[in-house]
């Protein structure tokens, strides 16, 4: 998981992924958040078992994205961005609450690329079950 240190290289990071086909999950968090520092090994474990997607992390925290933060409309953290092919596909909060965290896999699972695929091609197959 990278860190995007400025809105630049976040948009760096959103066209490398729309070039790639691949899906990219934007984890937006403070220095300052407990829970954000708590739910962490839990993403950097998804991030592990899930390589064929790009992750960025972006700190409200550096003066430098407070802008961006503000742009995105983003008032809570943790806080989590899905885009593919430059289109955001789903924006959620997530936390160590169980059902949470089902829900994030559940989102992360149904966008992958090969989820995507397995949809248009008219496979009957849940990818978020």
């Amino acid at each position: 998981m990278r860190e995007a240190r400025s809105a630049e290289e976040y948009k760096a990071a959103l066209a490398e992924a729309k070039e790639q086909g691949k899906l990219l999950v934007a984890k937006f968090f403070t220095s300052d958040c407990y829970v954000c520092k708590s739910i962490f090994p839990k993403i950097r474990a998804a991030a592990r078992d899930n390589p064929d997607v790009l992750w960025v992390k972006l700190n409200g925290s550096d003066p430098e994205m407070v802008d961006l933060f503000k742009a995105l409309d983003i008032r809570k953290v943790p806080y989590f961005h899905m885009v593919r092919d430059g289109e955001l596909v789903s924006e959620l909060t997530a936390s160590l609450n169980p059902e949470k965290l089902a829900v994030f896999r559940a989102e992360l699972a149904a966008h992958k690329p090969a989820a995507v695929k397995e949809l248009s091609s008219g496979s009957s197959r849940c990818p978020a079950a």
